[in-house]
């Protein structure tokens, strides 16, 4: 990927841009829904794509491509440059040197349990197991428990030099519990969320955390 993308900045710099920066983002997203002791939904997705950003004589051009091949990276850097001269030609724009502090940095979250090691079996027991503890008593009507994650890598390079990667990871639990008490209906929500990885559902209290809210509402 790197090279890539490396590659279709120096085509651009070939090719008389002034300036240009690249910047890719993918995240995959799980999500396990329980609702009365059941699994009532699963979520797996994944989203992925860069942008391209080119300066040509003082006019900017943008393209960007969820396809992510050699050839289809430096499609896009074409199509951004394209841009660019167009408008530079209509503006009949100088051409100029663009300064830039030079960043090279390498961010990662430290997890102990990777999101891409834990199987679905076990993000859907997980939510289904702490469903079943809201049930505390007859009055307990519905209860729904959201098991979720996602993690992002992001990367960004430019013409100067610049080459930041990033990688972060989120989870979280939320709680909702419907209870009927003398005629009346009541709800509550919580959720719990941290940066970090799947070892956070170790760290916190589920039983604590869902019974007291079943005993709340």
């Amino acid at each position: 990927m790197e090279d890539y993308i490396e590659k279709a900045l120096q085509f651009l710099m070939d090719n008389g841009a002034c300036f240009a920066d690249a910047r890719f983002q993918r995240r995959v997203v799980n999500s396990v829904l329980a609702e009365n002791k059941e699994l009532k939904r699963y979520e797996a997705n994944s989203f992925s794509g860069l942008g391209i950003r080119v300066l040509y004589r003082g006019a900017w051009g943008y393209a960007a491509t969820t396809k992510l091949s050699k050839e289809d990276i430096l499609t896009a850097a074409k199509i951004a440059l394209n841009i660019s001269k167009n408008l530079s030609e209509k503006q009949l724009n100088e051409p100029f040197e663009i300064s830039q502090e030079v960043i090279n940095d390498n961010f990662s979250l430290k997890v102990r349990k990777k999101l891409e090691d834990i199987s679905s079996e076990e993000r859907i027991k997980l939510a289904v197991e702490s469903n079943k503890l809201s049930f505390i008593n007859k009055n307990i009507k519905n209860s729904r428990t959201i098991v979720a994650d996602f993690s992002e890598e992001r990367l960004i390079m430019n013409t100067l030099g610049t080459r930041v990667k990033i990688k972060i990871a989120m989870v979280g639990i939320g709680q909702s519990v419907v209870a009927k008490v003398n005629d009346r209906y009541e709800k509550i929500f919580e959720q719990k969320s941290r940066c970090s990885g799947f070892e956070f559902f170790d760290k916190i209290n589920i039983e604590n955390f869902i019974v007291e809210l079943s005993k709340l509402v």
